[in-house]
């Protein structure tokens, strides 16, 4: 099935909205996922597969994190997590995800939602991991 790509986009904003909730709330991923509703157009099937793939690999993905970089991950604001451990999934994960889009998209949520400079923040940890995990 061929996916529209704003139909991605979508489903990753969702993705870090749960991966969001999960990080306050506590609540695994699939629980947040099954109470959650957009309205927007958003591939079900993606988010599907971020929330799954999340809680399975959730202790990789964190530690992939804290492992390339300087900054304790608890002194990372939960938004600025949320993006990165949705790109780290992807770079792990999907390959078929390219990691040139990976990292536009997560720069563009970090605009979106969060500090006016995490951009810069995001794009720099996610150079580091996406030159250590995918050529």
């Amino acid at each position: 099935m061929k996916l529209k790509n704003k139909e991605i986009s979508l489903a990753r904003e969702c993705g870090i909205k749960i991966i969001y909730q999960h990080l306050i709330r506590g609540d695994s991923n699939q629980s947040i996922f099954n109470d959650f509703e957009d309205k927007r157009p958003y591939s079900k099937e993606y988010l599907n597969i971020i929330i799954r793939t999340f809680d399975k690999n959730s202790q990789v993905i964190k530690s992939t994190l804290s492992n390339n970089t300087d900054i304790k991950v608890q002194q990372i604001t939960k938004i600025d997590c949320s993006i990165l451990y949705l790109a780290i999934l992807e770079f792990l994960y999907i390959k078929d995800a390219p990691k040139k889009v990976i990292i536009n998209e997560s720069i563009l949520l970090a605009k979106k939602f969060s500090s006016d400079d995490s951009f810069k923040f995001i794009n720099k940890i996610l150079d580091k991991i996406g030159e250590k995990v995918r050529r």
